[in-house]
């Protein structure tokens, strides 16, 4: 026969998740005012965010004088985001031609905890299905490869100054981001907001 005794109980508290463990900081973000003819004509705010291992998403406040802050949504998945590990040059025939079918968009994206799909076709930089932020430059990008470690990809086939932004040359550690919508916190702006200073704030919680 089986007996209970008493504070034999087999321990679950390895089981149990800390729903208070520190997230971390969210990571710089990327925040972009996409041109009106990616939005239906409205003025919009596109931000996107990531944390390390234990962040869970964050939530997004809105502020236009640093004093008052209004809770516009939450970003409950993380944006593929890293740094530049080799320069992006700036060409010089990019003044009227802004394929760039001979520079390396080599990335690290270990501090998102994130990676990349490792297919890209041409079509998918010509109609703006890859959209990154790499410093204040939009590119896209025509081509996937692997890089040495898990996080680190090469880019190629790229599409530079997307958005009527200027392309430029970016050293290495150059904050990148992947414009997915699937990730993209997205809100319009009102027409007395258009022009104006706004402040942002990204307060995380954990995965928990």
């Amino acid at each position: 026969s089986l007996r209970y005794t008493p504070g034999t109980e087999p321990s679950t508290a390895n089981n149990v998740p800390d729903q208070l463990i520190d997230p971390g900081d969210t990571n710089i973000p990327g925040i972009i005012e996409p041109d009106r003819s990616y939005t239906g004509g409205t003025a919009n705010i596109w931000v996107s965010a990531s944390g390390g291992p234990e962040w869970g998403g964050c939530e997004v406040w809105i502020s236009f004088d640093n004093l008052s802050y209004s809770l516009m949504g939450r970003i409950e998945v993380p944006s593929p985001q890293g740094d530049l590990t080799a320069p992006l040059p700036f060409l010089s025939w990019m003044s009227s031609n802004y394929l760039d079918t001979t520079s390396t968009l080599s990335v690290d994206l270990a501090d998102s905890d994130s990676t990349l799909p490792t297919t890209a076709t041409h079509d998918d930089a010509e109609y703006g299905r890859t959209l990154c932020l790499v410093g204040t430059e939009i590119v896209t990008y025509g081509s996937v490869d692997l890089g040495a470690g898990p996080f680190d990809f090469d880019l190629t086939y790229l599409e530079r100054g997307w958005m009527d932004t200027v392309p430029q040359a970016h050293i290495v550690g150059t904050r990148f981001t992947r414009i997915d919508p699937s990730t993209v916190f997205q809100t319009v702006l009102s027409p007395e907001y258009i022009g104006v200073p706004i402040w942002i704030k990204l307060p995380a919680f954990n995965k928990f």
